[in-house]
Protein backbone atom coordinates (compact mmCIF):
# COMPACT_ATOMS: atom_id res chain seq x y z
CA UNK A 1 0.00 0.00 0.00
CA UNK A 2 1.22 3.21 -0.94
CA UNK A 3 0.77 5.00 2.61
CA UNK A 4 2.71 2.32 4.35
CA UNK A 5 5.53 3.02 1.63
CA UNK A 6 5.76 6.63 2.23
CA UNK A 7 5.87 6.07 6.52
CA UNK A 8 8.55 4.10 5.88
CA UNK A 9 10.47 7.13 4.39
CA UNK A 10 9.76 9.15 7.51
CA UNK A 11 12.36 9.64 9.92
CA UNK A 12 12.84 6.88 12.63
CA UNK A 13 9.91 6.43 15.39
CA UNK A 14 7.66 8.94 13.31
CA UNK A 15 4.11 8.36 13.72
CA UNK A 16 1.17 9.85 11.58
CA UNK A 17 -2.63 10.44 12.77
CA UNK A 18 -5.50 11.88 11.04
CA UNK A 19 -7.67 14.07 12.62
CA UNK A 20 -10.21 17.03 12.60
CA UNK A 21 -13.03 17.55 9.32
CA UNK A 22 -11.56 14.45 7.34
CA UNK A 23 -12.67 11.97 9.49
CA UNK A 24 -15.46 13.44 11.03
CA UNK A 25 -17.63 14.77 7.56
CA UNK A 26 -18.52 14.25 4.10
CA UNK A 27 -16.76 17.14 2.04
CA UNK A 28 -13.44 18.40 4.17
CA UNK A 29 -12.03 21.67 3.25
CA UNK A 30 -8.60 19.84 4.37
CA UNK A 31 -6.50 17.18 5.97
CA UNK A 32 -5.04 17.88 9.41
CA UNK A 33 -2.26 15.42 9.96
CA UNK A 34 -0.46 14.92 12.99
CA UNK A 35 3.08 13.79 13.31
CA UNK A 36 4.21 12.28 16.46
CA UNK A 37 8.15 12.22 16.39
CA UNK A 38 11.54 11.22 18.37
CA UNK A 39 13.14 14.12 18.99
CA UNK A 40 16.43 12.41 19.49
CA UNK A 41 15.98 10.89 16.08
CA UNK A 42 14.90 14.34 14.43
CA UNK A 43 15.56 17.60 15.69
CA UNK A 44 12.92 19.69 16.45
CA UNK A 45 14.27 22.74 14.17
CA UNK A 46 14.36 20.21 11.23
CA UNK A 47 11.27 18.41 11.75
CA UNK A 48 9.10 20.23 9.44
CA UNK A 49 11.80 19.70 6.35
CA UNK A 50 11.82 16.01 7.11
CA UNK A 51 8.20 15.17 6.94
CA UNK A 52 7.67 17.90 4.06
CA UNK A 53 7.59 14.69 1.38
CA UNK A 54 4.97 12.73 3.48
CA UNK A 55 2.77 16.21 3.27
CA UNK A 56 3.38 16.97 -0.21
CA UNK A 57 2.83 13.82 -1.40
CA UNK A 58 -0.76 13.47 1.05
CA UNK A 59 -1.65 17.09 -0.63
CA UNK A 60 -1.41 15.45 -4.47
CA UNK A 61 -2.97 12.01 -3.35
CA UNK A 62 -5.61 13.53 -1.30
CA UNK A 63 -6.50 16.77 -3.74
CA UNK A 64 -6.43 18.65 -0.33
CA UNK A 65 -4.50 21.36 1.35
CA UNK A 66 -2.83 19.35 4.22
CA UNK A 67 -2.53 21.33 7.55
CA UNK A 68 0.09 19.85 9.53
CA UNK A 69 0.94 18.98 13.20
CA UNK A 70 4.18 18.18 15.03
CA UNK A 71 4.33 17.05 18.39
CA UNK A 72 7.38 15.33 19.75
CA UNK A 73 6.07 12.45 21.68
CA UNK A 74 6.75 14.29 25.06
CA UNK A 75 4.16 17.45 24.04
CA UNK A 76 1.86 14.98 22.63
CA UNK A 77 1.81 13.15 26.52
CA UNK A 78 1.79 16.85 27.85
CA UNK A 79 -1.31 18.42 25.64
CA UNK A 80 -3.30 14.96 25.38
CA UNK A 81 -3.44 15.71 21.62
CA UNK A 82 -4.39 12.03 20.26
CA UNK A 83 -7.19 12.06 22.80
CA UNK A 84 -8.75 15.17 22.26
CA UNK A 85 -8.77 15.15 18.70
CA UNK A 86 -9.83 11.81 18.58
CA UNK A 87 -7.18 11.12 15.71
CA UNK A 88 -6.83 7.91 14.12
CA UNK A 89 -3.52 6.05 12.55
CA UNK A 90 -3.20 7.43 8.89
CA UNK A 91 -2.62 3.90 7.79
CA UNK A 92 -6.30 3.07 9.27
CA UNK A 93 -8.13 5.88 7.31
CA UNK A 94 -10.50 3.95 4.97
CA UNK A 95 -11.80 7.16 3.39
CA UNK A 96 -8.10 8.73 3.05
CA UNK A 97 -7.05 4.80 1.33
CA UNK A 98 -9.99 5.26 -0.79
CA UNK A 99 -8.47 8.80 -2.25
CA UNK A 100 -5.47 7.30 -3.01
CA UNK A 101 -6.65 4.37 -5.01
CA UNK A 102 -8.93 6.82 -7.38
CA UNK A 103 -5.54 8.57 -8.03
CA UNK A 104 -4.88 9.15 -11.70
CA UNK A 105 -2.28 9.50 -13.71
CA UNK A 106 -2.38 12.80 -14.00
CA UNK A 107 -1.68 13.10 -10.77
CA UNK A 108 1.44 10.97 -10.65
CA UNK A 109 2.56 12.50 -13.67
CA UNK A 110 2.44 15.95 -11.89
CA UNK A 111 4.03 14.18 -9.04
CA UNK A 112 6.90 12.65 -11.24
CA UNK A 113 7.25 15.68 -13.10
CA UNK A 114 7.73 18.50 -9.58
CA UNK A 115 10.62 15.52 -8.36
CA UNK A 116 11.98 15.38 -11.28
CA UNK A 117 11.57 11.53 -11.42
CA UNK A 118 10.16 9.14 -14.42
CA UNK A 119 6.57 8.36 -14.18
CA UNK A 120 7.83 5.01 -14.07
CA UNK A 121 8.82 5.37 -11.30
CA UNK A 122 6.32 6.44 -9.48
CA UNK A 123 4.09 4.38 -10.43
CA UNK A 124 6.53 1.70 -9.68
CA UNK A 125 6.99 2.64 -6.33
CA UNK A 126 3.17 3.35 -5.55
Amino acid sequence: MVIEFMLTKLPEGTEVYVFGSFINTASPNDLDILFLYDPSKCLPQNAYKEHLSFIEYLEVCSELKVDATLLTYEEQLESNFLAISKAIPVNECEELTKRFTRINYSLRSKFAAERGVSLTTIITIF
